[in-house]
Parts: C-alpha cells; sequence; structure tokens
C-alpha cells in the first residue's frame, strides 16, 4: 500500500476541481474570496475553534458571524477538499477570519454558506456541536460526502470565554 502525505493549500482561485465541489454543495463561486487572518485585539483566538472565536469576536465588537467553507486543494495528488469553517462579519458587512491556522497559512479561500449553520449542542456535561464534516474529492471521485457530526471540545475554551453553558446564540 502506497501511503503520501497531502499538502492541502487554499488556491488563489477555483478550478473545475473545486467547482465539482461546491456544484455539489449548490454554492455559488462568485462569493468565493481570499480572507487573511486577523488577530482580534480583546481576546486571544485558538487554532481549530472558529466558531468560538467568530461569536467572541461578534461579542466584543458587533457585527455577525457567517458559516461556511474554506477550499482547499493538493493538485499534484488531484485532492480538493471543503471545511466547515466560521468567520466574523464586522459593522461594515467585510467578512474576517479571526481564527489562526494550524498549518500557518496566511490566506483562505472562503466561500459563504447561507443555509448551512452549526448548532450548540453537549454531551456529557461538555460543550459539542452539530456541524458537517470536511467533503473530499479524490481525482472525481467523492472521498466524504456532506454529513453533519457531532463535535465534542476537550479543550476549555468556551468555558474560558464564558460561551459555555452556551449564552451566545450564533447568527449569520
Amino acid at each position: 500500500m502506497n501511503t503520501y502525505k497531502l499538502n492541502v493549500q487554499s488556491p488563489k482561485e477555483i478550478d473545475d476541481h473545486l467547482f465539482s465541489i461546491l456544484n455539489y454543495l449548490e454554492l455559488s463561486t462568485n462569493e468565493a474570496q481570499l480572507l487573511e487572518y486577523s488577530k482580534p485585539s480583546r481576546f486571544v483566538p485558538e487554532a481549530a475553534m472558529c466558531h468560538f472565536n467568530a461569536w467572541l469576536q461578534l461579542r466584543y465588537e458587533g457585527g455577525d458571524v457567517q458559516c461556511g467553507w474554506i477550499l482547499g486543494q493538493d493538485k499534484n495528488a488531484h485532492f480538493s477538499e471543503a471545511i466547515f469553517h466560521t468567520v466574523w462579519r464586522n459593522t461594515s458587512g467585510q467578512l474576517i477570519d479571526v481564527t489562526p491556522r494550524v498549518d500557518a497559512e496566511k490566506h483562505i479561500l472562503f466561500i459563504p454558506d447561507y443555509s448551512r449553520q452549526i448548532t450548540l449542542s453537549e454531551h456529557e456535561g461538555k460543550p459539542a456541536i452539530i456541524t458537517f464534516d470536511n467533503v473530499r474529492l479524490q481525482a472525481n471521485i467523492f472521498e466524504k460526502s456532506l454529513e453533519s457530526m457531532k463535535v465534542v471540545f476537550e479543550s476549555d475554551f468556551p468555558q474560558t470565554h464564558r460561551l459555555w453553558p452556551w449564552s451566545v446564540e450564533p447568527r449569520g
């Protein structure tokens, strides 16, 4: 069995492979935009906690939250994916990514999704959300399709910032 490491990065534009994913998600390519990470001034955001980071930014600065998808590719492996993600919409309507990236990418290609959002939940007394798993396309075959899943957080980020028990109702 051959194994290889994918090098998935946000592309600067949408090609036919990513278009297949967007078509599957019933999203228009017109709203895709490159977003640069912008560090919040009133709290320290945590990587992989985009929903909470966006809600905290909303709490401190107003505006709104916007769910959508980060688009990524490894063209050499003919691999593309969409990762469900939340960003902050400032009071002027501009989308801003307030979540640091684990992979240290400086920009993400983000497309809003107005029909899907997370649902607040809990599991055995811990904060949880119902969100969407990544949608993956290898060559021209969907490896993962659109599925909802429950994510339970081991990090104390929601409790530390007084989001849990749930005190912020996401909008978007």
